[in-house]
């Protein structure tokens, strides 16, 4: 059995495509090696499709299509949008900011508004209900609202 870089073959490449993806799996998301294993799996085929491609431009193919992979990636992850504000386990935060409409008047400081679904106390100056208001902060699950109208 020839293991030499010289022997390299198709198969070869799809093995180790096969496993930097299994590895990508076990090691929890680490996401580089998944792009190196598309890149091995890439030579693997081309190999395939030109079996008289000699070893130096496999690996030339594979050094290649491993650094655009991750460059693709990195492109693709910085250009993600990533919403601001967003707070995790705090439901509702992401709502301070918005402009609504009552949907119960605020009475003796006390209302209620509607984002989707959901009814929300919240507390301000008294205003009659369909009154614009502002959400300015979140405390526990009772808004505090500014009237804009």
């Amino acid at each position: 059995m020839d293991v030499s870089v010289q022997a390299l073959e198709y198969w070869h490449w799809l093995t180790l495509g096969i496993l930097l993806l299994v590895a990508e799996v076990a090691a929890g998301g680490a996401s580089f090696l998944m792009w190196v294993g598309f890149a091995a799996l890439v030579t693997g085929v081309v190999t395939f499709l030109l079996p008289v491609l000699g070893w130096q431009l496999q690996l030339v193919l594979f050094g290649v299509s491993s650094v655009a992979s991750v460059l693709l990636w990195r492109r693709y992850v910085k250009d993600v949008p990533v919403a601001e504000g967003v707070v995790l386990n705090r439901r509702g935060a992401e709502h301070i900011g918005q402009v609504v409409r009552l949907e119960e008047a605020i009475v003796n400081g006390r209302g209620r508004i509607r984002i989707d679904d959901t009814l929300w106390g919240v507390r301000g100056a008294d205003a009659p209900a369909g009154t614009a208001v502002r959400i300015v902060a979140l405390d526990g699950n009772l808004y505090d609202v500014v009237v804009l109208e």
